[in-house]
Protein backbone atom coordinates (compact mmCIF):
# COMPACT_ATOMS: atom_id res chain seq x y z
CA UNK A 1 0.00 0.00 0.00
CA UNK A 2 3.02 2.32 0.10
CA UNK A 3 2.33 3.24 -3.53
CA UNK A 4 -1.26 4.13 -2.65
CA UNK A 5 -0.02 6.59 -0.04
CA UNK A 6 2.22 8.10 -2.72
CA UNK A 7 -0.90 8.58 -4.83
CA UNK A 8 -2.70 10.23 -1.90
CA UNK A 9 -0.45 13.29 -2.29
CA UNK A 10 -2.73 14.21 -5.19
CA UNK A 11 -5.46 14.67 -2.58
CA UNK A 12 -3.42 17.33 -0.79
CA UNK A 13 -4.66 20.32 -2.88
CA UNK A 14 -8.21 19.38 -1.84
CA UNK A 15 -7.54 18.80 1.87
CA UNK A 16 -10.06 21.48 2.83
CA UNK A 17 -12.75 19.47 1.00
CA UNK A 18 -11.53 16.04 2.11
CA UNK A 19 -11.41 17.03 5.79
CA UNK A 20 -15.12 17.88 5.77
CA UNK A 21 -15.97 14.22 5.10
CA UNK A 22 -14.71 12.95 8.50
CA UNK A 23 -15.98 16.10 10.27
CA UNK A 24 -19.57 15.49 9.18
CA UNK A 25 -19.01 11.78 9.74
CA UNK A 26 -18.51 12.46 13.47
CA UNK A 27 -22.04 13.87 13.63
CA UNK A 28 -23.40 10.91 11.64
CA UNK A 29 -21.85 8.27 13.95
CA UNK A 30 -22.68 10.18 17.15
CA UNK A 31 -26.38 10.13 16.36
CA UNK A 32 -26.17 6.50 15.18
CA UNK A 33 -24.74 5.51 18.58
CA UNK A 34 -27.72 7.08 20.37
CA UNK A 35 -30.32 5.03 18.47
CA UNK A 36 -29.81 1.52 20.03
CA UNK A 37 -29.73 2.91 23.58
CA UNK A 38 -32.93 4.85 22.94
CA UNK A 39 -34.62 1.75 21.49
CA UNK A 40 -33.69 -0.18 24.64
CA UNK A 41 -35.12 2.58 26.82
CA UNK A 42 -38.39 2.49 24.87
CA UNK A 43 -38.77 -1.18 25.81
CA UNK A 44 -37.60 -0.94 29.42
CA UNK A 45 -39.15 2.38 30.40
CA UNK A 46 -41.95 2.91 27.94
CA UNK A 47 -43.42 -0.47 27.07
CA UNK A 48 -42.66 -2.32 30.33
CA UNK A 49 -44.10 0.54 32.38
CA UNK A 50 -46.84 1.12 29.75
CA UNK A 51 -45.95 4.81 29.62
CA UNK A 52 -47.18 5.87 26.18
CA UNK A 53 -45.97 9.43 26.67
CA UNK A 54 -42.39 8.23 27.11
CA UNK A 55 -42.78 5.83 24.18
CA UNK A 56 -43.93 8.69 21.95
CA UNK A 57 -41.22 11.06 23.18
CA UNK A 58 -38.42 8.51 22.77
CA UNK A 59 -39.74 7.45 19.37
CA UNK A 60 -39.59 11.07 18.23
CA UNK A 61 -36.04 11.28 19.58
CA UNK A 62 -35.10 8.15 17.60
CA UNK A 63 -36.61 9.69 14.49
CA UNK A 64 -34.67 12.91 15.10
CA UNK A 65 -31.41 10.97 15.60
CA UNK A 66 -32.08 9.05 12.38
CA UNK A 67 -32.81 12.19 10.34
CA UNK A 68 -29.73 13.98 11.68
CA UNK A 69 -27.58 10.91 11.07
CA UNK A 70 -28.80 10.67 7.46
CA UNK A 71 -28.19 14.40 6.92
CA UNK A 72 -24.62 14.19 8.22
CA UNK A 73 -24.07 10.99 6.19
CA UNK A 74 -25.20 12.80 3.04
CA UNK A 75 -22.80 15.69 3.68
CA UNK A 76 -19.94 13.33 4.49
CA UNK A 77 -20.58 11.33 1.31
CA UNK A 78 -20.85 14.50 -0.76
CA UNK A 79 -17.47 15.87 0.31
CA UNK A 80 -15.76 12.46 0.11
CA UNK A 81 -17.02 12.07 -3.47
CA UNK A 82 -16.01 15.63 -4.35
CA UNK A 83 -12.46 15.27 -3.04
CA UNK A 84 -11.91 11.81 -4.58
CA UNK A 85 -13.26 12.97 -7.96
CA UNK A 86 -10.91 15.97 -7.97
CA UNK A 87 -7.99 13.69 -7.11
CA UNK A 88 -8.93 11.21 -9.87
CA UNK A 89 -9.17 14.02 -12.43
CA UNK A 90 -5.70 15.24 -11.45
CA UNK A 91 -4.38 11.69 -11.78
CA UNK A 92 -5.85 11.42 -15.28
CA UNK A 93 -4.31 14.77 -16.25
CA UNK A 94 -0.94 13.78 -14.78
CA UNK A 95 -1.02 10.39 -16.54
CA UNK A 96 -1.86 11.99 -19.88
CA UNK A 97 0.75 14.73 -19.39
CA UNK A 98 3.38 12.14 -18.46
CA UNK A 99 2.64 10.10 -21.59
CA UNK A 100 3.00 13.25 -23.74
CA UNK A 101 6.36 14.04 -22.14
CA UNK A 102 7.75 10.55 -22.60
CA UNK A 103 10.59 9.99 -25.01
CA UNK A 104 9.99 7.80 -28.06
CA UNK A 105 11.99 5.07 -26.29
CA UNK A 106 9.59 5.19 -23.33
CA UNK A 107 6.60 5.11 -25.67
CA UNK A 108 8.06 2.08 -27.44
CA UNK A 109 7.88 0.27 -24.07
CA UNK A 110 4.55 1.70 -22.83
CA UNK A 111 2.00 0.78 -25.47
CA UNK A 112 -1.04 3.00 -25.92
CA UNK A 113 -3.34 0.38 -24.38
CA UNK A 114 -1.27 0.43 -21.19
CA UNK A 115 -1.61 4.19 -20.87
CA UNK A 116 -5.37 4.05 -21.58
CA UNK A 117 -5.87 1.43 -18.85
CA UNK A 118 -4.07 3.65 -16.37
CA UNK A 119 -6.05 6.75 -17.38
CA UNK A 120 -9.41 4.97 -17.11
CA UNK A 121 -9.54 1.75 -15.09
CA UNK A 122 -6.72 2.41 -12.62
CA UNK A 123 -7.70 6.00 -11.80
CA UNK A 124 -11.34 4.98 -11.37
CA UNK A 125 -10.34 2.23 -8.93
CA UNK A 126 -8.28 4.74 -6.94
CA UNK A 127 -11.21 7.17 -6.95
CA UNK A 128 -13.46 4.57 -5.33
CA UNK A 129 -10.73 3.53 -2.92
CA UNK A 130 -10.14 7.12 -1.80
CA UNK A 131 -13.83 7.85 -1.46
CA UNK A 132 -14.30 4.77 0.74
CA UNK A 133 -11.05 5.47 2.56
CA UNK A 134 -12.24 8.96 3.59
CA UNK A 135 -15.46 7.45 4.90
CA UNK A 136 -14.34 4.13 6.35
CA UNK A 137 -10.98 5.04 7.88
CA UNK A 138 -12.77 7.32 10.38
CA UNK A 139 -16.33 6.02 10.42
CA UNK A 140 -15.59 2.37 11.09
CA UNK A 141 -13.21 2.83 14.08
CA UNK A 142 -15.45 5.48 15.65
CA UNK A 143 -18.50 3.26 15.20
CA UNK A 144 -16.71 0.14 16.46
CA UNK A 145 -15.10 1.69 19.54
CA UNK A 146 -18.15 3.82 20.27
CA UNK A 147 -20.38 0.73 20.13
CA UNK A 148 -17.93 -1.27 22.27
CA UNK A 149 -17.92 1.53 24.86
CA UNK A 150 -21.72 1.58 24.93
CA UNK A 151 -21.81 -2.23 25.15
CA UNK A 152 -19.40 -2.21 28.11
CA UNK A 153 -21.64 0.30 29.91
CA UNK A 154 -24.57 -2.04 29.30
CA UNK A 155 -22.89 -5.37 30.18
CA UNK A 156 -19.13 -5.99 30.59
CA UNK A 157 -19.82 -9.74 30.59
CA UNK A 158 -21.46 -9.70 27.15
CA UNK A 159 -18.72 -7.41 25.82
CA UNK A 160 -16.22 -10.25 26.30
CA UNK A 161 -17.68 -12.01 23.22
CA UNK A 162 -16.25 -9.23 21.04
CA UNK A 163 -12.73 -9.73 22.43
CA UNK A 164 -12.57 -13.05 20.57
CA UNK A 165 -14.49 -12.00 17.47
CA UNK A 166 -12.72 -8.85 16.28
CA UNK A 167 -9.11 -10.21 16.26
CA UNK A 168 -10.26 -13.24 14.22
CA UNK A 169 -11.86 -10.96 11.62
CA UNK A 170 -8.82 -8.67 11.35
CA UNK A 171 -6.33 -11.54 11.09
CA UNK A 172 -8.35 -13.23 8.34
CA UNK A 173 -8.53 -9.91 6.48
CA UNK A 174 -4.76 -9.46 6.73
CA UNK A 175 -4.00 -12.84 5.16
CA UNK A 176 -6.63 -12.39 2.45
CA UNK A 177 -5.17 -9.01 1.40
CA UNK A 178 -1.64 -10.41 1.41
CA UNK A 179 -2.57 -13.34 -0.83
CA UNK A 180 -4.89 -11.48 -3.22
CA UNK A 181 -2.67 -8.45 -3.99
CA UNK A 182 -0.49 -10.15 -6.66
CA UNK A 183 -3.58 -11.75 -8.17
CA UNK A 184 -5.31 -8.42 -8.71
CA UNK A 185 -2.16 -6.94 -10.23
CA UNK A 186 -2.30 -9.81 -12.71
CA UNK A 187 -5.97 -8.99 -13.41
CA UNK A 188 -5.07 -5.37 -14.26
CA UNK A 189 -2.30 -6.55 -16.59
CA UNK A 190 -4.72 -8.88 -18.41
CA UNK A 191 -7.18 -6.00 -18.76
CA UNK A 192 -4.35 -3.90 -20.16
CA UNK A 193 -3.65 -6.58 -22.79
CA UNK A 194 -7.32 -6.53 -23.83
CA UNK A 195 -7.30 -2.73 -24.22
CA UNK A 196 -4.14 -2.84 -26.33
CA UNK A 197 -5.45 -5.67 -28.53
CA UNK A 198 -8.85 -3.99 -28.96
CA UNK A 199 -7.36 -0.66 -29.95
CA UNK A 200 -4.88 -2.24 -32.36
CA UNK A 201 -7.54 -4.22 -34.22
CA UNK A 202 -10.12 -1.43 -34.33
CA UNK A 203 -7.51 0.93 -35.77
CA UNK A 204 -6.70 -1.68 -38.41
CA UNK A 205 -10.25 -2.98 -38.94
CA UNK A 206 -10.05 -2.47 -42.70
CA UNK A 207 -6.98 -4.71 -42.88
CA UNK A 208 -8.76 -7.32 -40.76
CA UNK A 209 -11.76 -7.33 -43.08
CA UNK A 210 -9.68 -7.12 -46.26
CA UNK A 211 -7.81 -10.31 -45.32
CA UNK A 212 -10.94 -12.00 -43.96
CA UNK A 213 -9.34 -12.43 -40.53
CA UNK A 214 -12.35 -11.55 -38.37
CA UNK A 215 -12.63 -15.09 -37.00
CA UNK A 216 -8.91 -15.21 -36.22
CA UNK A 217 -9.07 -11.85 -34.41
CA UNK A 218 -12.22 -12.91 -32.52
CA UNK A 219 -10.61 -16.18 -31.45
CA UNK A 220 -7.57 -14.31 -30.14
CA UNK A 221 -9.82 -11.86 -28.32
CA UNK A 222 -11.70 -14.77 -26.74
CA UNK A 223 -8.37 -16.11 -25.53
CA UNK A 224 -7.52 -12.77 -23.91
CA UNK A 225 -10.96 -12.75 -22.25
CA UNK A 226 -10.41 -16.31 -20.97
CA UNK A 227 -7.07 -15.27 -19.49
CA UNK A 228 -8.72 -12.30 -17.77
CA UNK A 229 -11.53 -14.49 -16.48
CA UNK A 230 -9.11 -17.10 -15.11
CA UNK A 231 -7.06 -14.43 -13.33
CA UNK A 232 -10.21 -12.80 -11.95
CA UNK A 233 -11.53 -16.14 -10.67
CA UNK A 234 -8.23 -16.87 -8.90
CA UNK A 235 -8.33 -13.44 -7.24
CA UNK A 236 -12.00 -13.76 -6.31
CA UNK A 237 -11.54 -17.24 -4.83
CA UNK A 238 -9.19 -15.73 -2.24
CA UNK A 239 -11.36 -12.70 -1.41
CA UNK A 240 -14.51 -14.86 -1.34
CA UNK A 241 -13.39 -16.26 2.02
CA UNK A 242 -13.73 -12.80 3.52
CA UNK A 243 -17.51 -12.49 3.86
CA UNK A 244 -18.23 -16.07 5.03
CA UNK A 245 -15.61 -15.83 7.80
CA UNK A 246 -16.94 -12.44 8.83
CA UNK A 247 -20.60 -13.53 8.84
CA UNK A 248 -19.81 -16.75 10.73
CA UNK A 249 -17.93 -14.93 13.49
CA UNK A 250 -20.56 -12.19 13.86
CA UNK A 251 -23.46 -14.66 13.89
CA UNK A 252 -21.67 -16.63 16.62
CA UNK A 253 -21.48 -13.39 18.60
CA UNK A 254 -25.24 -12.84 18.19
CA UNK A 255 -25.97 -16.42 19.29
CA UNK A 256 -23.72 -15.97 22.34
CA UNK A 257 -25.38 -12.67 23.27
CA UNK A 258 -28.89 -14.09 22.93
CA UNK A 259 -28.02 -17.18 24.96
CA UNK A 260 -26.08 -15.49 27.77
CA UNK A 261 -28.27 -12.38 27.82
CA UNK A 262 -31.45 -14.46 27.60
CA UNK A 263 -30.47 -16.44 30.69
CA UNK A 264 -29.79 -13.19 32.57
CA UNK A 265 -33.19 -11.77 31.54
CA UNK A 266 -34.94 -14.96 32.66
CA UNK A 267 -33.10 -14.79 35.98
CA UNK A 268 -34.03 -11.08 36.19
CA UNK A 269 -30.36 -10.05 36.26
CA UNK A 270 -30.68 -8.05 33.08
CA UNK A 271 -33.32 -5.90 31.37
CA UNK A 272 -34.75 -7.03 28.03
CA UNK A 273 -34.26 -3.52 26.65
CA UNK A 274 -30.53 -3.80 27.23
CA UNK A 275 -30.46 -6.98 25.09
CA UNK A 276 -32.19 -5.06 22.30
CA UNK A 277 -29.71 -2.19 22.68
CA UNK A 278 -26.81 -4.66 22.80
CA UNK A 279 -27.96 -6.32 19.55
CA UNK A 280 -28.34 -2.87 18.01
CA UNK A 281 -24.74 -2.01 18.86
CA UNK A 282 -23.64 -5.41 17.65
CA UNK A 283 -25.42 -4.63 14.38
CA UNK A 284 -23.53 -1.34 14.15
CA UNK A 285 -20.22 -3.12 14.77
CA UNK A 286 -21.31 -5.59 12.10
CA UNK A 287 -21.98 -2.69 9.72
CA UNK A 288 -18.61 -1.07 10.51
CA UNK A 289 -16.74 -4.33 10.00
CA UNK A 290 -18.62 -4.83 6.72
CA UNK A 291 -17.34 -1.43 5.61
CA UNK A 292 -13.81 -2.43 6.59
CA UNK A 293 -14.25 -5.72 4.71
CA UNK A 294 -15.38 -3.82 1.63
CA UNK A 295 -12.37 -1.52 1.93
CA UNK A 296 -10.05 -4.47 2.46
CA UNK A 297 -11.41 -6.19 -0.66
CA UNK A 298 -10.53 -3.02 -2.57
CA UNK A 299 -7.02 -2.75 -1.14
CA UNK A 300 -5.40 -5.38 -3.42
CA UNK A 301 -6.99 -3.81 -6.51
CA UNK A 302 -6.17 -0.26 -5.44
CA UNK A 303 -2.66 -1.37 -4.51
CA UNK A 304 -2.16 -2.87 -7.96
CA UNK A 305 -3.60 0.23 -9.65
CA UNK A 306 -1.49 2.63 -7.60
CA UNK A 307 1.66 0.58 -8.30
CA UNK A 308 0.97 0.77 -12.02
CA UNK A 309 0.41 4.55 -11.90
CA UNK A 310 3.53 5.12 -9.81
CA UNK A 311 5.42 2.93 -12.27
CA UNK A 312 4.33 5.27 -15.07
CA UNK A 313 4.99 8.46 -13.09
CA UNK A 314 8.49 7.32 -12.15
CA UNK A 315 9.55 6.52 -15.70
CA UNK A 316 12.62 8.57 -16.43
CA UNK A 317 12.81 10.06 -19.89
CA UNK A 318 15.67 8.75 -21.97
CA UNK A 319 16.20 12.34 -23.13
CA UNK A 320 17.76 14.22 -20.24
CA UNK A 321 18.32 17.92 -20.77
CA UNK A 322 21.43 19.65 -19.46
CA UNK A 323 21.05 22.15 -16.60
CA UNK A 324 21.33 25.23 -18.82
CA UNK A 325 20.15 24.26 -22.32
CA UNK A 326 20.24 26.68 -25.23
CA UNK A 327 16.86 28.42 -25.45
CA UNK A 328 15.07 30.92 -27.66
CA UNK A 329 17.58 30.97 -30.50
CA UNK A 330 16.88 30.94 -34.23
CA UNK A 331 18.70 28.07 -35.88
CA UNK A 332 20.00 28.39 -39.43
CA UNK A 333 19.54 24.76 -40.41
CA UNK A 334 23.05 23.34 -40.80
CA UNK A 335 23.05 19.61 -39.99
CA UNK A 336 26.03 17.37 -39.31
CA UNK A 337 26.33 13.72 -38.28
CA UNK A 338 29.70 12.77 -36.80
CA UNK A 339 30.41 9.05 -36.52
CA UNK A 340 26.85 8.33 -35.36
CA UNK A 341 25.89 4.86 -34.18
CA UNK A 342 22.32 4.26 -33.04
CA UNK A 343 20.26 1.31 -31.80
CA UNK A 344 16.78 0.95 -30.39
CA UNK A 345 16.72 -0.23 -26.78
CA UNK A 346 17.69 -3.88 -26.49
CA UNK A 347 18.41 -4.25 -30.22
CA UNK A 348 21.43 -4.33 -32.50
CA UNK A 349 22.67 -1.03 -34.00
CA UNK A 350 20.58 0.11 -36.95
CA UNK A 351 22.98 2.95 -37.88
CA UNK A 352 26.73 2.39 -37.93
CA UNK A 353 29.32 5.18 -37.93
CA UNK A 354 27.22 7.55 -40.07
CA UNK A 355 28.89 10.84 -41.01
CA UNK A 356 27.74 13.62 -43.36
CA UNK A 357 27.21 17.37 -43.39
CA UNK A 358 24.40 19.46 -44.86
CA UNK A 359 24.69 23.22 -45.16
CA UNK A 360 21.80 25.49 -44.16
CA UNK A 361 19.26 25.79 -46.97
CA UNK A 362 20.50 22.72 -48.85
CA UNK A 363 18.25 19.89 -49.94
CA UNK A 364 19.23 16.32 -49.13
CA UNK A 365 17.68 13.21 -50.63
CA UNK A 366 18.00 9.89 -48.80
CA UNK A 367 17.69 6.58 -50.63
CA UNK A 368 18.18 3.07 -49.37
CA UNK A 369 16.78 -0.40 -49.14
CA UNK A 370 14.00 -1.28 -46.69
CA UNK A 371 15.35 -1.43 -43.14
CA UNK A 372 18.51 0.50 -43.99
CA UNK A 373 17.87 3.04 -41.21
CA UNK A 374 16.47 6.02 -43.14
CA UNK A 375 13.65 6.85 -40.70
CA UNK A 376 15.91 6.17 -37.72
CA UNK A 377 18.44 8.64 -39.09
CA UNK A 378 16.04 11.55 -39.45
CA UNK A 379 14.53 10.78 -35.98
CA UNK A 380 17.84 11.81 -34.42
CA UNK A 381 17.74 15.38 -35.77
CA UNK A 382 14.75 16.61 -33.66
CA UNK A 383 16.14 14.37 -30.91
CA UNK A 384 13.32 11.87 -30.75
CA UNK A 385 16.08 9.44 -29.73
CA UNK A 386 19.66 9.84 -28.53
CA UNK A 387 22.66 8.34 -30.29
CA UNK A 388 24.78 5.59 -28.73
CA UNK A 389 28.02 6.93 -30.16
CA UNK A 390 28.98 10.06 -32.04
CA UNK A 391 27.19 13.38 -32.33
CA UNK A 392 24.28 14.98 -34.17
CA UNK A 393 24.86 18.70 -34.58
CA UNK A 394 22.57 21.52 -35.67
CA UNK A 395 24.44 24.74 -36.51
CA UNK A 396 27.59 23.13 -35.11
CA UNK A 397 25.99 22.49 -31.69
CA UNK A 398 25.16 19.04 -30.32
CA UNK A 399 21.37 18.62 -30.27
CA UNK A 400 21.66 17.52 -26.61
CA UNK A 401 22.64 21.08 -25.71
CA UNK A 402 19.42 22.59 -27.06
CA UNK A 403 16.22 23.05 -25.12
CA UNK A 404 13.90 20.46 -26.69
CA UNK A 405 11.11 22.98 -27.29
CA UNK A 406 13.51 25.40 -28.98
CA UNK A 407 14.92 22.65 -31.20
CA UNK A 408 11.67 20.96 -32.19
CA UNK A 409 9.76 24.18 -32.77
CA UNK A 410 12.08 24.89 -35.72
CA UNK A 411 12.08 21.38 -37.19
CA UNK A 412 9.02 19.91 -38.87
CA UNK A 413 8.69 16.28 -39.89
CA UNK A 414 6.11 14.89 -42.29
CA UNK A 415 5.77 11.36 -40.97
CA UNK A 416 5.84 8.25 -43.12
CA UNK A 417 2.31 7.46 -41.96
CA UNK A 418 0.00 10.46 -42.31
CA UNK A 419 -1.55 10.97 -38.87
CA UNK A 420 -4.56 13.27 -38.64
CA UNK A 421 -6.94 14.21 -35.84
CA UNK A 422 -10.73 14.25 -35.67
CA UNK A 423 -11.76 17.85 -36.35
CA UNK A 424 -11.81 20.31 -39.23
CA UNK A 425 -9.27 20.33 -42.06
CA UNK A 426 -8.20 23.84 -41.02
CA UNK A 427 -7.59 22.75 -37.43
CA UNK A 428 -5.45 19.87 -38.67
CA UNK A 429 -3.35 22.14 -40.88
CA UNK A 430 -2.90 24.68 -38.06
CA UNK A 431 -2.16 22.01 -35.43
CA UNK A 432 1.46 23.10 -35.00
CA UNK A 433 0.82 26.81 -35.57
CA UNK A 434 -2.61 27.83 -34.27
CA UNK A 435 -1.73 31.53 -34.60
CA UNK A 436 -1.56 31.35 -38.42
CA UNK A 437 -4.24 33.18 -40.41
CA UNK A 438 -6.43 32.08 -43.30
CA UNK A 439 -4.02 33.24 -46.02
CA UNK A 440 -1.18 31.24 -44.50
CA UNK A 441 -3.42 28.16 -44.38
CA UNK A 442 -4.17 28.61 -48.09
CA UNK A 443 -0.47 29.13 -48.87
CA UNK A 444 0.54 25.92 -47.07
CA UNK A 445 -2.18 23.82 -48.68
CA UNK A 446 -1.38 25.17 -52.15
CA UNK A 447 2.29 24.26 -51.75
CA UNK A 448 1.24 20.75 -50.75
CA UNK A 449 -1.18 20.53 -53.72
CA UNK A 450 -4.06 20.13 -51.26
CA UNK A 451 -5.99 23.32 -52.05
CA UNK A 452 -8.03 21.89 -54.95
CA UNK A 453 -9.34 18.79 -53.20
CA UNK A 454 -10.06 20.75 -50.01
CA UNK A 455 -12.12 23.39 -51.83
CA UNK A 456 -13.98 20.63 -53.70
CA UNK A 457 -15.67 19.69 -50.41
CA UNK A 458 -18.91 21.53 -49.70
CA UNK A 459 -17.55 22.82 -46.37
CA UNK A 460 -14.05 23.45 -47.69
CA UNK A 461 -11.55 24.01 -44.89
CA UNK A 462 -14.33 23.53 -42.32
CA UNK A 463 -14.90 19.94 -43.46
CA UNK A 464 -14.88 17.69 -40.41
CA UNK A 465 -12.55 14.71 -40.65
CA UNK A 466 -13.34 11.36 -39.12
CA UNK A 467 -11.01 9.67 -36.66
CA UNK A 468 -7.48 9.57 -38.14
CA UNK A 469 -8.87 11.24 -41.29
CA UNK A 470 -10.76 8.09 -42.20
CA UNK A 471 -12.87 9.88 -44.84
CA UNK A 472 -9.81 10.87 -46.92
CA UNK A 473 -7.69 8.91 -49.38
CA UNK A 474 -4.08 8.06 -48.58
CA UNK A 475 -2.77 10.76 -50.92
CA UNK A 476 -5.10 13.39 -49.47
CA UNK A 477 -3.96 12.53 -45.94
CA UNK A 478 -0.33 12.89 -46.96
CA UNK A 479 -0.94 16.28 -48.55
CA UNK A 480 -2.73 17.56 -45.44
CA UNK A 481 0.14 16.25 -43.35
CA UNK A 482 2.57 18.17 -45.60
CA UNK A 483 0.43 21.32 -45.28
CA UNK A 484 0.62 20.99 -41.50
CA UNK A 485 4.43 20.98 -41.63
CA UNK A 486 4.81 23.70 -44.28
CA UNK A 487 2.66 26.22 -42.38
CA UNK A 488 5.09 26.19 -39.45
CA UNK A 489 7.75 27.72 -41.74
CA UNK A 490 10.46 25.48 -40.27
CA UNK A 491 14.20 25.97 -40.56
CA UNK A 492 14.53 22.23 -41.16
CA UNK A 493 11.82 20.38 -43.09
CA UNK A 494 11.88 16.58 -43.22
CA UNK A 495 9.78 14.39 -45.53
CA UNK A 496 9.83 10.74 -44.47
CA UNK A 497 8.65 8.98 -47.64
CA UNK A 498 5.59 11.22 -47.34
CA UNK A 499 4.65 11.24 -51.03
CA UNK A 500 4.37 7.46 -51.40
CA UNK A 501 0.56 7.64 -51.85
CA UNK A 502 0.72 10.61 -54.23
CA UNK A 503 0.84 10.18 -58.01
CA UNK A 504 4.06 11.20 -59.77
CA UNK A 505 2.55 14.27 -61.47
CA UNK A 506 1.30 15.67 -58.16
CA UNK A 507 4.59 14.80 -56.51
CA UNK A 508 6.54 16.80 -59.10
CA UNK A 509 4.27 19.80 -58.52
CA UNK A 510 4.79 19.55 -54.75
CA UNK A 511 8.57 19.33 -55.07
CA UNK A 512 8.60 22.26 -57.49
CA UNK A 513 6.50 24.40 -55.10
CA UNK A 514 8.75 23.53 -52.18
CA UNK A 515 11.83 24.40 -54.20
CA UNK A 516 10.39 27.78 -55.22
CA UNK A 517 8.67 28.84 -52.00
CA UNK A 518 10.62 27.16 -49.21
CA UNK A 519 14.13 27.55 -50.55
CA UNK A 520 15.39 28.96 -47.24
CA UNK A 521 14.57 25.77 -45.34
CA UNK A 522 17.05 22.93 -45.07
CA UNK A 523 15.06 20.07 -46.59
CA UNK A 524 15.53 16.33 -46.20
CA UNK A 525 13.51 13.99 -48.41
CA UNK A 526 13.39 10.25 -47.80
CA UNK A 527 11.98 8.56 -50.88
CA UNK A 528 11.64 5.25 -52.65
CA UNK A 529 11.60 6.88 -56.09
CA UNK A 530 14.78 8.35 -57.55
CA UNK A 531 12.70 11.00 -59.35
CA UNK A 532 11.78 12.41 -55.93
CA UNK A 533 15.39 13.17 -54.98
CA UNK A 534 17.41 13.43 -58.21
CA UNK A 535 17.32 17.25 -58.16
CA UNK A 536 18.48 17.51 -54.54
CA UNK A 537 21.78 19.26 -53.76
CA UNK A 538 23.05 16.04 -52.22
CA UNK A 539 21.82 12.47 -52.12
CA UNK A 540 22.72 10.09 -49.29
CA UNK A 541 22.67 6.35 -50.00
CA UNK A 542 22.11 4.07 -46.99
CA UNK A 543 22.64 0.33 -46.94
CA UNK A 544 22.39 -1.83 -43.80
CA UNK A 545 22.76 1.24 -41.59
CA UNK A 546 25.91 2.55 -43.25
CA UNK A 547 26.50 5.36 -45.73
CA UNK A 548 27.66 3.79 -48.99
CA UNK A 549 27.59 6.97 -51.03
CA UNK A 550 26.88 10.68 -51.00
CA UNK A 551 26.88 13.17 -53.83
CA UNK A 552 24.77 14.61 -56.60
CA UNK A 553 22.56 12.49 -58.83
CA UNK A 554 25.17 12.40 -61.62
CA UNK A 555 28.02 11.61 -59.24
CA UNK A 556 26.22 8.68 -57.65
CA UNK A 557 25.08 7.39 -61.00
CA UNK A 558 28.73 6.99 -61.94
CA UNK A 559 30.25 5.75 -58.69
CA UNK A 560 27.62 4.03 -56.51
CA UNK A 561 26.46 0.52 -57.37
CA UNK A 562 23.31 0.54 -55.23
CA UNK A 563 22.21 3.88 -56.69
CA UNK A 564 22.93 2.59 -60.20
CA UNK A 565 20.87 -0.52 -59.49
CA UNK A 566 17.89 1.48 -58.17
CA UNK A 567 18.13 3.89 -61.10
CA UNK A 568 18.28 1.06 -63.62
CA UNK A 569 15.25 -0.64 -62.06
CA UNK A 570 13.11 2.49 -61.85
CA UNK A 571 14.19 4.39 -64.95
CA UNK A 572 14.66 1.50 -67.35
CA UNK A 573 18.35 2.13 -67.98
CA UNK A 574 17.92 5.74 -69.15
CA UNK A 575 21.11 7.64 -69.80
CA UNK A 576 22.27 10.52 -67.69
CA UNK A 577 21.35 13.86 -69.19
Amino acid sequence: MKNYFKILRYLKPYWYIAILAPIFLIGEVTFLLLIPKTSGQIIDVGITEKNLTKVGYMSLMMLLYTVLSVLFAFLSNFFANWASNEMANDLRIETFKKSLNMSFTNLDEFKIGKVITRVTSDTNMLRWMTRNFLRTIFRAPYLIFGSIFMIITLSPKLAITLIFAIPIIFLSNYFIVKKSYPKYREVQEKLENINTYTQENLENIRVVKAFNRSKFVNDNFDQYIDELQNSTIKANVITSFNSPIFMFVMNMCIVAVLYIGGLDVINQKYDAGNIIAFLGYLGQINMALSMINGLIRMIPRAGASSSRLVELFEVNSELNEIETPIKDVDIKGEIEFRNVTFAYKGQKPILNNVSFKLEAGEKLGILGTTGSGKTSLISLIPRFYDVIEGEVLVDGINVKEYDLHTLRSQISTVMQKALLFAGSIEDNIKFGAMEKDEEEVYFASKNAEAYEFITSFSDGYNTILGERGINLSGGQKQRLSMSRSIITDPKILIFDDSTSAVDMTTERKILKSLNNNLNKSTTIIIAQRIRSVMNADKILVLENGSVTGMGTHNELLHNNKLYQSIYKTQMGGMKVE
